[in-house]
């Protein structure tokens, strides 16, 4: 029938997909854009039959695009491609790779306010991460001090989104806003990317249960 047809054509993308990644963790980018073809080609010919396989086309299509900006080498100058080459090298956890092309993102001012300032968090996960596997312990405090300055960055700016939504918003918008900040200071202080900050001050300064209490706005119920 059509559902357990559907159920295998999917079963076969994602297969090839998972294997188009593990090459891509190992480094073997041309390997790894070839499996990726092959789910898109799967995917593009029976979509119109199987309507479920177009956001595996979407995938493959995205996965491609990241991993020839990885081939190319370099940092992109478009910041859209710079963005699609951060968040393909991210969930593969090429580190060396990534600190410089989101340091490239968030020094554009456009790309640090982009998706209200996830860049500069997943920036300073990058720094920390490469800190906590460099063997020079300079760099290593250069990449921790890197981002604490992020960290601050970003929430200074959510602050200020809290402060002051835009006009004529939802009244709602506000506690809304603080609720969201609330999430990302608690996944902040269990985030075993950030580990390398945790036993620092000025970390703790920024995300502690005491400091949110601390920022509340007035008329915002935490």
């Amino acid at each position: 029938g059509g559902a357990p047809a559907e159920s295998w054509r999917k079963f076969g993308a994602s297969t090839l997909l998972s294997i188009a990644s593990d090459h891509a963790r190992a480094g073997q980018l041309a390997e790894a854009v070839a499996r990726a073809e092959q789910a898109l080609a799967s995917a593009t010919l029976y979509k119109t039959s199987f309507p479920g396989l177009a956001a595996y086309e979407k995938n493959a299509r995205a996965f491609i695009a990241g991993a020839r900006l990885a081939a190319a080498g370099g940092i992109p100058t478009d910041l859209s491609d710079k963005l699609t080459l951060a968040y393909w090298l991210l969930p593969h956890e090429l580190w060396a790779d990534l600190y410089p092309v989101f340091r490239a993102v968030v020094e554009d001012p456009i790309g640090r306010a982009d998706r209200m300032g996830v860049h500069l968090y997943n920036a300073a996960c990058a720094a920390c991460v490469l800190a906590s596997k460099t063997k020079d312990s300079d760099e290593a405090a250069e990449l921790r001090n890197q981002a604490l300055v992020w960290l601050k960055q970003f929430v200074d700016d959510w602050k200020q989104r809290i402060a002051a939504p835009p006009p004529d918003s939802d009244p709602q918008i506000r506690t809304a806003l603080a609720a969201r900040f609330k999430e990302l200071r608690r996944h902040a202080l269990g985030n075993a990317h950030l580990a390398t900050l945790r036993g620092l001050t000025e970390f703790r300064e920024l995300f502690s249960e005491d400091q949110q209490q601390a920022d509340k706005p007035a008329g915002v119920d935490r």
